[in-house]
């Protein structure tokens, strides 16, 4: 409905999308679904971590507030948006508390399980069916997430051949399929990535709408503190959000849209620290447990995995800004998405540089320079060559892979299918 509000939307497109959306968000689910039962997944001892963590609504609905597992301790160290998710998800499946320890308590979950990494889990195990049932979690927001990428891409292109292709491309992406396939927080925090993009795009779309502008903050801030959540490093996208409102101010524009854009920024950081307060109530039950202190244990967490991996598998570990590139193309671009990219790229370059700027939505321009900001915080962050620390930089790629499509008219598309229409009933 949303998107009617945004875009005045033909019959036929308005149509098209409310057909092919929800049939991409379906099959990408049984495609996921069918993965997971037939059990082809190798199992990763980190499922059994976030399986762990869905302990969090049990505690919560008994108010065992001083139960030990609120510290945070070695390893545990994650903020709540994922693991209230695990932990409704599971519990809508039928797991109860019992259920959910037989997963262990991190640090043990990587000891305990580590004789199954890499492979098939065993279906006897009496653990198989939470693990297969949080990898329904996991599926259910990655195709989820196809869908949201449809709507971001007739957002930016109002076209409906790049929004489709979008969503393809997002939903057959091998980062997509590998996180919608295991129990990671992952594939949560892709969802919640393009809820983010989507209403930021809103947001700039209603500009002179004071109502609507101030509704998508209240929301966006809640999401940016769900995303935060999630990951940690959901800050970059609040933080290119920032930077992007930071660089239009030097752009000439009025003093009364520089003076809104610094309440703006205002009103963002506290509203996101306020609801990301209140998704923390743990905080409050251990207050001598600091926010700090999660932060400083999060980050000699991540010493202790790297000097560890160091040991056992080097190449795993991507210190040095080459071997953080290489990982990148690696995981991002695999061959038979190269060439869209490359395509993508060019068309947005030579666009960019031509008279005919207006054939680039400048919306698009705006979401291209979040993702370079993105992008030079992932090289700083991501310190494993693991597929999924790229999840934050997927929405752009693929953005900038479909957007070579706009050379196609959305009319010439729709006369095409319904002149195949006709010649078939003919």
């Amino acid at each position: 409905m949303f998107l009617s509000q945004c875009y005045t939307i033909p019959m036929k497109e308005r149509v098209l999308l409310s057909v092919f959306t929800p049939i991409l968000v379906i099959s990408s689910f049984v495609f996921l679904y069918t993965s997971i039962r037939t059990n082809t997944i190798p199992f990763n001892t980190d499922e059994m971590y976030w399986i762990s963590t869905a302990r969090i609504i049990p505690l919560l609905l008994n108010k065992r507030f001083n139960d030990p597992t609120w510290k945070e301790y070695y390893g545990f160290t994650n903020f709540n948006g994922a693991k209230y998710v695990f932990g409704i998800g599971l519990a809508l499946f039928g797991h109860n508390e019992e259920a959910i320890q037989q997963a262990r308590i991190a640090p043990y979950t990587y000891y305990t399980w580590k004789q199954y990494d890499g492979t098939m889990f065993p279906t006897d195990h009496m653990v198989f069916q939470i693990l297969i049932d949080a990898r329904i979690i996991s599926a259910l927001f990655t195709s989820c997430s196809a869908g949201l990428m449809v709507i971001l891409g007739y957002l930016l292109f109002n076209n409906v051949i790049i929004a489709c292709s979008a969503g393809i491309v997002l939903s057959l992406h091998p980062i997509t399929t590998y996180i919608g396939t295991h129990a990671y927080a992952d594939s949560i925090f892709l969802s919640f990535i393009l809820l983010s993009l989507i209403c930021i795009i809103i947001f700039f779309m209603n500009l002179s709408n004071t109502k609507t502008r101030m509704y998508v903050i209240y929301i966006h801030s809640f999401i940016f503190a769900y995303l935060i959540s999630i990951k940690i490093n959901g800050l970059l996208i609040m933080f290119s959000f920032i930077f992007l409102l930071i660089w239009l101010m030097t752009t000439g524009i009025s003093r009364q849209l520089i003076r809104y854009y610094i309440v703006v920024i205002c009103t963002t950081f506290c509203l996101t620290f306020v609801f990301f307060l209140l998704l923390h109530p743990n905080l409050f039950f251990f207050p001598s447990y600091s926010l700090l202190q999660m932060l400083s244990d999060r980050v000699a967490i991540t010493k202790y995995h790297v000097s560890l991996f160091f040991i056992q598998n080097p190449d795993h570990v991507t210190l040095s800004l080459t071997q953080k590139i290489h990982s990148l193309i690696t995981h991002l671009a695999p061959p038979w998405v190269a060439p869209l990219f490359i395509g993508g790229a060019l068309y947005t370059g030579i666009q960019a540089q031509t008279s005919k700027k207006k054939q680039l939505p400048i919306l698009y321009i705006y979401i291209i320079l979040m993702g370079c900001a993105v992008l030079s915080g992932t090289l700083v962050y991501v310190v494993f060559d693991e597929q999924r620390y790229f999840v934050p930089l997927l929405p752009f790629f693929v953005l900038i892979s479909v957007s070579w499509l706009s050379i196609f008219k959305t009319s010439f598309f729709f006369r095409s299918i319904l002149k195949r229409f006709s010649n078939m009933r003919n």
